[in-house]
């Protein structure tokens, strides 16, 4: 948990030294931060999820969906044991709004790894 709060840290002293300028934050953050982000067993929101919610509203960021499915990672099981999270994200300043430009995130296809980045 003290791991990924110094990370978004970092991440919030590198925007306030390049504020005004458009972010794009993509990649696996490793965490569920919504019920509906995680399918085939119980979600635990923590510690973490609430620095990282704190630190996407700090920054006035948003959460883009990606255009080809929700889910990035599975533990390649079937049936009920099958479990399916969204931890790779893509945020975005809410100053791509202003332009008129709105980035879209699309994951890969499965492939023998357990993420779809």
């Amino acid at each position: 948990v003290e791991a990924k709060k110094a990370q978004w840290k970092i991440i919030q002293n590198i925007a306030v030294a390049h504020f005004g300028i458009l972010v794009i934050i993509g990649g696996d953050f490793n965490i569920v931060l919504f019920s509906h982000e995680k399918q085939g067993a119980n979600t635990t929101l923590d510690a973490s999820t609430a620095n990282m919610l704190d630190c996407i509203q700090r920054m006035h960021l948003v959460d883009i969906q990606t255009q080809n499915g929700l889910m990035t990672w599975s533990n390649k099981r079937i049936g009920e044991s099958c479990i399916m999270e969204r931890l790779d994200k893509f945020l975005i300043s809410e100053d791509w709004f202003e332009c008129n430009i709105i980035p879209m995130a699309n994951v890969l296809d499965n492939s023998e790894s357990d993420h779809r980045p």
